[in-house]
């Protein structure tokens, strides 16, 4: 993991490891680690690596805790959570190892969320491979996702239900995507 960014009043920080995920995590606001508080997952890109948000957080009208997972496959300076990027044109393989990657972090977020208590459903946001596990999330695990926000992401056709069913709830997903972005397209 990157250093741990320091405890300050408002602002409670820890770091941990469930199933072979290492993560930050923090607690914002009047709230000590152990109260159950909505839970909000911030998942990182390709070759990045975890990282808490910084704030200033003034406008929170609650606390909240933030957990943000490290993929746990190295590259280059940072780290991956599927070997395989969109560019290549490999999406059986894509969605195969993704549909992997996320029952990890799914497992995670029960975990966490057993351990410290939960009010609501998670928040879950990501940008590029974090988008992608973001959808695959809310779509494979919509358990563990009340909203998912993923940024600049797309879901692998062969994760695509094939159908809605009725007789589930599928979490609210507000996605968000640059229209000149060359890395993941947004055609898709």
């Amino acid at each position: 993991l990157s250093r741990l960014p320091a405890s300050r009043p408002g602002f409670i920080t820890s770091e941990g490891e469930r199933n072979g995920i290492y993560f930050f995590e923090a607690v914002i606001g009047d709230a000590s680690m152990d109260d159950a508080l909505p839970l909000v997952v911030v998942l990182h890109g390709r070759d990045g690596r975890a990282q808490l948000p910084g704030g200033p957080f003034r406008s929170l009208t609650h606390p909240i805790r933030v957990i943000s997972p490290q993929a746990p496959d190295r590259l280059r300076e940072g780290f991956q959570w599927i070997p395989v990027y969109v560019n290549q044109g490999l999406v059986d393989e894509l969605a195969s190892t993704l549909f992997r990657a996320t029952g990890r972090v799914a497992r995670l977020i029960r975990d966490v969320s057993a351990e410290r208590g939960l009010v609501g459903r998670p928040i879950v946001t990501g940008f590029s491979q974090g988008a992608i596990l973001t959808l695959a999330l809310a779509i494979h695990h919509d358990d563990v996702v009340g909203w998912a926000f993923p940024m600049s992401g797309w879901l692998p056709p062969p994760l695509e239900p094939a159908y809605r069913r009725d007789d589930l709830s599928y979490p609210t997903i507000r996605a968000m995507h640059g229209a000149a972005d060359t890395t993941v397209p947004i055609t898709p």
